[in-house]
């Protein structure tokens, strides 16, 4: 290692998608991956969100004893 550089092993990035019926990994906060909607998919029945496929950032909250 030369000029105090880290070396790129200690940074990279492990990214193993799981599949859309995997609900052990669904939860939780992500960025990208498949949805975990905790009610329905809106999109089947809203036509203007038929088109957005893609997630860009699941945020979970778990707030016990609410409910």
């Amino acid at each position: 290692m030369e000029g105090g550089e880290a070396p790129e092993r200690e940074f990279a990035l492990r990214f193993s998608p799981a599949a859309p019926t995997d609900l052990e990994h669904a939860a939780g906060h992500r960025l990208g991956g498949h949805a975990l909607f905790v009610q329905e998919d809106p999109r089947p029945w809203e036509d203007e969100l038929r088109p957005y496929t893609v997630q860009l950032l699941q945020l979970d909250s778990d707030e016990s004893g609410l409910c």
